[in-house]
């Protein structure tokens, strides 16, 4: 199973996964991290290689973020360039996420 995290500001990540949940019934293997006003964005780049460990399961890892360029995103793609190659290579970043993709990708 591919494992799924979504890294948005504020709580969209968690609203997505919500309603996706909602439509096509519980999700398995999905972690949603969320960046507010104030927080430091070097605990995100953190929050992302802790839950890039939890969710992967040595078949490929998908990071949804909701920017280009923002902050998730950003500390997503830095996390992931923190792994070793043969890792990196299994794990994909795509940013705008949106509730059709997230559905299409559970």
């Amino acid at each position: 199973m591919i494992g799924i995290i979504v890294a948005t500001h504020g709580k969209l990540s968690d609203g997505l996964v919500d309603a996706a949940e909602l439509i096509i019934g519980g999700t398995d293997n999905i972690v949603t991290l969320n960046l507010f006003q104030g927080d430091n964005v070097q605990d995100l780049n953190k929050q992302v290689f802790e839950a890039i460990n939890k969710v992967d399961q040595n078949n490929g890892v998908i990071i949804f973020t909701d920017l280009f360029g923002a902050s998730p995103y950003n500390q997503a793609t830095l996390a992931v360039h923190s792994l070793p190659v043969e890792k990196q290579e299994k794990i994909f970043v795509i940013t705008g996420v949106n509730l059709p993709v997230l559905i299409g990708a559970c």
